[in-house]
């Protein structure tokens, strides 16, 4: 068995350049996580201010070693003599100390016992390459997690220097100014997901009764689509990073309306980022939300095969994109709306259908809800199974398909979505395990994250600016099922918060066109 290893130092052996764990509450400090890495004599000063009287740190995360015991001994004053000593020292029955004797230097005291732990670590993942982690807790499913060796944390009653305490954070309001300042930042943030998820939750069941009406009320289907439209647009797309998050709910199986409304939130935030007029901006809407109208058309038994379908069924299931025009005809849809209705499955290097069409033969508008519709596919396919994160959905777009759009198109896509778009669940260079809520078009790869800590109320969790954090970077991002209940929870300001963490296979069947 390999043994584990004492890790702990003395605070006093800390110096700039030493990563290190503060194993008290992270309320008791002024620091965003419990482990980081000494940047600067402040936060030296600040840890050695805590009470604590030993830290564990990391040796392979660590540009300097801590500074040597000895050392420290050697310049601390020797301790007061007590007072029964001298007294006896006064006695001559006592001899002198010698001056060798004298001029010794204390002996350091020993470092307290540590008991052994163990920690739980994701070795599914081969670019962690780092040995040591700050984690406590095994956020990643039991199948992915191995154990590690590393010394436990001390108790948090045990490890307050005597005669110190760590104060909780509202004894300390200069130092828990900022960590105020991020529970309220959470609470506007959850308080404005809730109003967009309620607004999207609102717009599913319009866009039901859109579909299902769009034979017996034309008429009035136009005019509730365009009114959902205005709607989406001043509720949701006031806050881009929060549709993005809630495009993904599934209320009831209802998976072809929500598929639609995705499709839609999409196109209209990649019309904004391109800067397209507003009427533009709505008749892009309109016609992805009736992109896939043309599917009440084809055979339930071609639409739920989530397996390869044959050339035939294949053909017949391409035929969605006339049946969509006739049904938009009688529907009394304009021709702006019936192109991208037509033309949603065309790809820039003529490998779509259902004409084939080639670069500027095909319509722009529908050239761009093509791009969010290829999207929304791999992120919420049929089979569950086959569902990718966004940023693998992003990543698979831009390495596999990116000929099938127009270079700009796909490149403002990326840049509005993020490498990793808000909803994406990832992996952080010190272990944690973070939601992503923002995203940073200046620097891509370092997002704003909301950080799981079991430690921590999930009302008062960490949102951390990794743009803030040099020393942090993401590893990588997550499926849904590499996560256990409580992490899921806990990262979700609701359930299904995010674009693909639609994880029931109930109502999957018969969406994506």
């Amino acid at each position: 068995m390999t043994e584990h290893l004492d890790n702990t130092i003395n605070v006093d052996q800390l110096q700039v350049g030493v990563y290190v764990y503060l194993d008290v509450g992270w309320m008791n400090h002024p620091f965003g996580f419990n482990n980081f890495k000494i940047r600067s004599d402040d936060q030296l000063r600040t840890i050695r201010q805590l009470g604590l009287k030993s830290v564990r740190w990391d040796p392979l995360r660590s540009d300097l070693k801590p500074l040597p015991r000895s050392a420290i001994a050697a310049d601390e004053p020797a301790a007061p003599q007590p007072a029964a000593e001298r007294s006896a020292h006064t006695d001559n029955s006592a001899p002198p100390a010698s001056k060798a004797d004298a001029s010794a230097p204390p002996t350091a005291a020993a470092s307290p016992a540590i008991a052994a732990g163990k920690l739980s670590g994701d070795a599914a993942d081969a670019s962690l390459t780092t040995a040591a982690t700050a984690t406590t807790t095994t956020v990643l499913s039991a199948s992915a997690a191995t154990e590690l060796p590393i010394a436990a944390p001390a108790k948090a009653d045990e490890n307050i220097a005597a005669g110190a305490s760590a104060k909780p954070a509202h004894e300390k309001p200069g130092m828990m100014a900022t960590k105020q300042v991020q529970i309220e930042r959470l609470a506007e943030y959850r308080r404005r997901v809730l109003h967009v998820e309620q607004a999207f939750l609102s717009a599913v069941g319009t866009a039901k009764r859109i579909n299902q009406s769009i034979f017996s009320q034309p008429e009035q289907t136009r005019f509730e689509a365009s009114e959902l439209v205005t709607q989406m647009v001043d509720s949701m797309l006031a806050a881009p990073e929060l549709a993005i998050q809630v495009t993904g709910t599934k209320p009831g199986g209802e998976d072809v309306y929500v598929h639609s409304l995705n499709v839609s939130v999409l196109s209209m935030l990649l019309a904004r980022e391109l800067k397209l007029p507003a009427e533009l901006t709505r008749t892009i809407g309109v016609g992805a939300l009736f992109h896939d109208i043309g599917l009440t058309n084809i055979p339930a038994k071609i639409l739920n095969n989530p397996g390869p379908l044959s050339k035939v069924e294949r053909e017949f299931r391409e035929l969605h994109c006339e049946y969509g025009v006739a049904i938009g005809k009688k529907a009394g849809l304009d021709a702006a709306v019936l192109e991208i209705i037509f033309q949603h499955h065309e790809h820039a290097d003529g490998s779509g259908y259902p004409r084939k069409l080639k670069g500027k033969a095909i319509d722009t508008l529908a050239s761009l809800v093509a791009l969010t519709n290829a999207y929304d596919d791999l992120c919420n396919p049929t089979s569950i199974a086959q569902a990718l994160t966004p940023h693998e959905a992003l990543s698979q777009i831009f390495a596999q398909y990116r000929s099938h759009f127009e270079a700009k198109l796909l490149q403002s896509f990326i840049r509005f979505m993020g490498v990793y778009p808000p909803g994406t669940v990832v992996t952080l260079s010190n272990e944690a395990i973070g939601l992503v809520i923002a995203v940073n078009s200046a620097r891509p790869l370092k997002p704003t994250v909301l950080i799981y800590d079991p430690e921590i109320p999930r009302h008062e969790a960490i949102i951390l600016d990794l743009a803030e954090e040099p020393d942090v970077n993401i590893t990588k991002g997550l499926r849904p099922g590499q996560l256990l209940p409580e992490v899921y929870d806990y990262l979700a300001p609701r359930k299904r918060v995010s674009y693909y963490f639609d994880a029931d296979a109930d109502g999957a069947a018969g969406r994506t066109g």
